[in-house]
């Protein structure tokens, strides 16, 4: 799956370099669609120029209405026909419009070893400071996937360097930088490349992994309608042996590599048939979803089948769509994930 990434950057761009020079040589199947900089005089916009792709200059300064500002980064990656959004090195914080728009498909890449070293002021060479300062042996590099708040999102992968007799802030910044711009284009390859996804039927020893998942704060909002209590140990085991004991219901558990990271399932439900899926929050925007969804429809020779997800779930309405899925109508209702009455999305796949 070829990718088009729109890359956001502050200052010099030898990140964004990396990952155009990594298109240009095939490591990445895909291509840098458009560099978006909140500086006007960012090198990372001649750094674009110089291998003819798309620049714009998007701050305060063209934009003094945050959300102004946060529509404009939409508008500009839609139109440059982005699917993934990069930042690499970009110093302001996203607005909802943007997280909406691309969620679950924002990556962000940080100088250490998330969760430490991170949050707000947080950067460049006063991350390598306080590691040294802490005395730590080892820093690295992560990425990770982007959220509301300061590099809090689901991490994607990480890389350690060592700290070596002797570091000062230039000499280990200059290592971390190098495995920083290796660990980006290892991710986008591997994002292009698409993951490797199974489905296998779902197994009682799986069931203490599955709640876990089931309970992420997170992943319960997203979802919205959800069990009343995620934290019931006892509901949850009730319900799953009602599911499991049903010939009627499909139950998989959706394992990349060895690890199990989410289930998915088909049901009867008000005369149709529906599917519905959760897959683990440390695997958003890595394509397992539609990966998943893929194989169950493949097993799966009844048609039309129904699927629903809140309305503002972007990433998941996404995924289904992708799959042929086009909603039919909404209806709204009592969201426990939410405490709320939420509209909730039909859909359908003919």
């Amino acid at each position: 799956m070829a990718i088009r990434v729109a890359i956001l950057a502050s200052g010099t761009g030898t990140t964004a370099q990396a990952v155009i020079d990594a298109c240009a040589q095939g490591r990445i199947d895909g291509a840098v669609a458009l560099v978006i900089a909140n500086n006007a005089d960012a090198p990372v916009l001649e750094r674009a120029l110089r291998a003819g792709i798309p620049t714009r200059h998007l701050s305060r300064v063209t934009h003094p209405d945050p959300r102004a500002l946060d529509a404009a980064i939409v508008a500009a990656a839609h139109e440059a026909g982005a699917t993934h959004l990069l930042l690499a090195g970009y110093m302001r914080k996203l607005g909802a419009g943007v997280l909406d728009a691309y969620a679950g498909r924002i990556y962000n890449t940080h100088p250490a070893l998330l969760p430490a070293y991170g949050g707000q002021g947080m950067y460049g060479d006063r991350v390598h400071a306080a590691v040294l300062a802490d005395g730590r042996s080892r820093s690295g590099a992560t990425v990770h996937l982007v959220s509301a708040e300061y590099d809090a999102g689901p991490i994607v992968r990480a890389v350690e360097v060592a700290v070596l007799p002797g570091d000062d802030v230039a000499s280990l910044g200059e290592r971390v930088r190098a495995a920083e711009r290796e660990l980006v284009v290892e991710v986008l390859a591997g994002l292009a490349a698409g993951p490797d996804v199974a489905i296998r039927p779902l197994e009682p020893g799986d069931l203490d992994e599955v709640f876990e998942q089931m309970r992420d704060p997170e992943s319960v909002r997203m979802a919205a309608f959800t069990r009343e209590d995620p934290d019931d140990r006892d509901a949850f085991d009730a319900h799953m042996a009602k599911v499991m004991r049903s010939p009627e219901n499909t139950l998989r558990a959706i394992v990349s590599g060895a690890r199990l990271v989410g289930t998915i399932a088909s049901f009867p439900a008000d005369g149709a048939t529906e599917v519905t899926y959760w897959v683990d929050r440390r695997c958003w925007g890595q394509g397992i979803a539609s990966r998943a969804l893929g194989l169950l429809l493949a097993q799966t020779p009844t048609r039309p089948l129904r699927a629903r997800a809140a309305s503002d779930n972007a990433g998941s309405l996404r995924v289904l769509e992708k799959a042929g899925f086009r909603p039919i109508g909404t209806e709204r209702s009592f969201a426990a994930g939410r405490a709320a009455e939420i509209e909730e999305t039909i859909l359908e796949l003919p």
